[in-house]
């Protein structure tokens, strides 16, 4: 399977080529597979971006890796413990284990994944004065528009980088995302 229309992806999975050959067939599969239950091109390419890094903790290929889990669980954790890393990020290492291993092997299922605690408050957001200086200073139609589009509905930059124009419809009233 050629991912040419998934530049992204392709230019990770090259990457994960260069730096974990004898791993790659294997995570090349796994990538095929996500992309034909429809999972999107930006979260295959962080499953290859963390699978490269877990790699390179356990120090072992993906074959040998089984006993290597609670090492690399371990390290995320301390790290985040010591502040080096977020909630999110050792979020995204479980994820991506307990995925790429199918979800049913005993060795993975001893973790929880949890959920990552919203820590925002309404005081982080923007207001709509902020917004409208945000606006004021793009200097071209393009960035006013994708600034208005991730502020209008509140879409992660992945989210709206991902969009298709099947993705956007019209009515009577404007655009639906």
């Amino acid at each position: 399977m050629n991912f040419y229309q998934h530049q992204r992806l392709s230019k990770a999975l090259e990457n994960f080529r260069k730096e974990c050959l004898e791993d790659y067939d294997i995570v090349y599969e796994f990538a095929s597979d996500l992309i034909a239950e429809g999972i999107s091109e930006f979260r295959i390419r962080g499953y290859v971006i963390y699978l490269k890094k877990i790699i390179q903790i356990a120090n072992k290929h993906l074959k040998d890796f089984e006993k290597d889990v609670k090492r690399v669980i371990n390290h995320y954790q301390f790290l985040r413990n010591g502040g080096e890393l977020s909630d999110s990020s050792v979020f995204e290492v479980k994820k991506t284990l307990k995925n790429f291993s199918g979800g049913g092997d005993e060795l993975i299922n001893w973790f929880s994944i949890g959920k990552v605690k919203n820590s925002l408050s309404p005081s982080d957001l923007i207001t709509e004065e902020e917004f409208q200086k945000m606006l004021n200073a793009c200097t071209n139609s393009r960035d006013r528009a994708l600034l208005s589009l991730l502020y209008e509905t509140g879409a992660r930059i992945g989210e709206i980088g991902s969009m298709r124009i099947k993705d956007v419809s019209f009515d009577e009233y404007g655009a639906i995302v």
